[in-house]
């Protein structure tokens, strides 16, 4: 079962579980995060740009050629975003093994669990004998 199944499947589960406004409103967060993660991460860019214009402006004010100081400013971005890119990487590989943690025994219990509870409520009541 891929990862956007188990997904949809637990919002599918949840929706059942809970009134829609819920629900909603949980979208409505997840929504306002990722735009305001958005926003922030422009205005940190911007200022990661005047940080290297001041960088620049400082070297060549002390005295340093231009060519050097622009040499120096690139250098230092690059290692940055180097650096940047390597965290973003080994961060992308440890997502990428969630699904398999999500597969242990105890998860997997749950999800079972979950699924009966569920299909006892679709089928309505108890159908045992009295």
């Amino acid at each position: 079962m891929s990862t956007v199944d188990k997904f949809l499947g637990l919002a599918g589960m949840g929706s059942t579980l809970v009134h829609a406004s819920v629900l909603k409103r949980f979208l409505s967060g997840v929504t306002a995060v990722v735009a305001l993660t958005v926003i922030s991460s422009t205005m940190a860019g911007m200022i990661a740009v005047v940080g290297f214009y001041a960088l620049y402006l400082g070297l060549v004010h002390y005295g340093l050629d231009y060519r050097a100081a622009v040499v120096t400013v690139s250098g230092f971005a690059v290692i940055l975003t180097a650096a940047l890119a390597t965290l973003a990487v080994l961060r992308w590989r440890h997502l990428r093994e969630m699904p398999r943690l999500l597969e242990t025994p105890v998860f997997g219990d749950m999800g079972r669990i979950a699924e009966a509870f569920i299909n006892g409520l679709k089928t309505g009541r108890d159908r045992r004998p009295r």
